[in-house]
């Protein structure tokens, strides 16, 4: 009587361990199906690519955090493989962490250079209205206060668009880097624990 009791207790154990190894490989290679699509064609030498890259990975983080603690969790009483997950999360986490500071690095630079264009856009109109003022077309009605006018818009919109490059690259760059720096951490966590549980 004693052992069917034990034998149908341990049944739902090993197979609750059996569902977390499938979850783990569904979410684990979903996220790089994901990754493959998202980094092809490879450019590593472009900012852009780079920070989109980067805030993908982020984005998509936690799938890949939610597998690996799947798979930790069904192979608890496997003491190798458990081991080896433990080692690939310690790698992962600090990956993130590394990508994390990259982000940062990419993302100052990438405002940066988007500054840089807005400027000289607006330079280049501004020359472009300068030698209206100077060179009138033949048959155009060119008045001053319209070439202030169109010198004050310029202007202005050159500020807007300063403004909302800023904020958006900055908001990208926290949300992005945030998630790897937070995900990062967590694999550390989950890493520590597989190494340090027992069995």
């Amino acid at each position: 009587m004693s052992s069917a009791s034990l034998s149908n207790s341990a049944s739902p154990a090993i197979g609750g361990r059996s569902l977390f190894r499938i979850v783990s490989f569904a979410c684990i290679a979903g996220f790089l199906l994901d990754m493959m699509a998202i980094a092809f064609p490879l450019k590593l030498g472009e900012l852009a690519w780079r920070v989109g890259f980067l805030q993908q990975i982020g984005d998509r983080s936690i799938i890949l955090l939610l597998g690996l603690v799947f798979l930790m969790l069904g192979s608890l009483e496997m003491r190798n493989l458990r081991k080896q997950v433990a080692m690939v999360c310690l790698g992962l986490g600090l990956a993130f962490m590394l990508g994390g500071v990259i982000g940062i690095k990419d993302a100052v630079s990438l405002q940066k250079e988007t500054s840089t264009n807005i400027t000289a856009q607006s330079t280049q109109l501004q020359e472009r209205i300068q030698q209206a003022k100077e060179k009138p077309p033949a048959n155009a009605k060119v008045t001053p206060e319209l070439i202030d006018q169109a010198m004050k818009q310029v202007t202005e919109r050159t500020d807007a668009a300063q403004k909302t490059a800023q904020s958006q690259i900055l908001k990208t760059g926290l949300s992005s880097v945030g998630n790897l720096f937070i995900v990062g951490l967590a694999l550390i966590g989950v890493g520590r624990y597989g190494m340090r549980a027992k069995g």
